[in-house]
């Protein structure tokens, strides 16, 4: 079709259909399409199978090409994954220089790829972006500290706790509880009253729902049970609070 939202129905409906063998076929065709939307779904395509990059060396050229020079930041961003899965190690001095790039969505996706396994890198290359306060840079330094692991960066954590807002803070939540369950000594009741703070008192759901699910981190201190009871018991959201009871039910029982 000349039409380009007809070419990517077209493409979703196979993906629907699962024609894992004629959609591999597609990939060097829909990487070249002009609408970059049919590009962007390619890469989710062949982020899930990976092993066609193996296959097929044009079809690894042509992604590596679009991380390099794609006019679409997302597109970059999409095929920096992409090779992120395939093989972080044999792309790690290309993700050096796109960490630097001036999009968080290439500059993100570039350190995520960095912190995959099998990378070499050494903490002061990490902290280097500790000044960072966008998300896409944050989570994958929180990642980097938490995988390592990496101690005396509870203040660091802290701090972004304070300025992340939004989406950012809920994608956010989960590593600021997972890096103090693991250097308790870090600060672990401070970051206990912190996420109770967000699940008590924020205005959004969504928060409310990832600070509860944080939490849950937590849940050997029969005092962190305790509050989260109280707090499914007050929860106005009737969609969270069935949440709520459900895992601390769950809880209840392995206790």
């Amino acid at each position: 079709s000349q039409i380009g939202i007809a070419r990517y129905e077209a493409l979703d409906s196979l993906i629907s259909f699962e024609t894992t063998e004629v959609l591999e076929s597609l990939m060097i065709l829909a990487l070249s399409d002009d609408f970059w939307s049919i590009r962007e779904s390619a890469l989710r395509i062949i982020q899930s199978n990976s092993a066609w990059l193996e296959r097929d060396e044009n079809l690894e050229n042509k992604v590596f090409d679009l991380a390099e020079n794609d006019s679409k930041n997302s597109v970059r961003a999409g095929a920096i994954d992409v090779l992120a899965t395939f093989d972080a190690v044999k792309y790690q001095q290309a993700f050096k220089r796109f960490v630097n790039h001036p999009s968080y969505l290439i500059a993100g996706s570039a350190l995520m790829a960095l912190v995959q396994e099998g990378v070499e890198l050494s903490p002061e290359f990490i902290a280097q972006y500790e000044v960072e306060r966008n998300f896409r840079i944050v989570i994958p330094v929180a990642d980097f500290y938490i995988t390592k692991p990496v101690s005396g960066k509870g203040q660091w954590f802290n701090s972004q706790l304070e300025t992340l807002s939004g989406e950012g803070l809920y994608f956010y939540l989960g590593y600021y509880s997972e890096y103090f369950s693991r250097f308790p000594e870090e600060g672990i009741e401070d970051a206990k009253i912190n996420l109770f703070k967000i699940l008590e008192g924020n205005s959004k759901s969504f928060l409310r729902l990832g600070a509860f699910q944080s939490l849950l981190a937590f849940t050997e201190d029969k005092d962190v049970i305790d509050r989260l009871v109280k707090a499914a018991a007050s929860e106005e959201d009737e969609e969270l609070k069935l949440y709520y009871q459900y895992f601390i039910e769950v809880i209840k029982e392995e206790n």
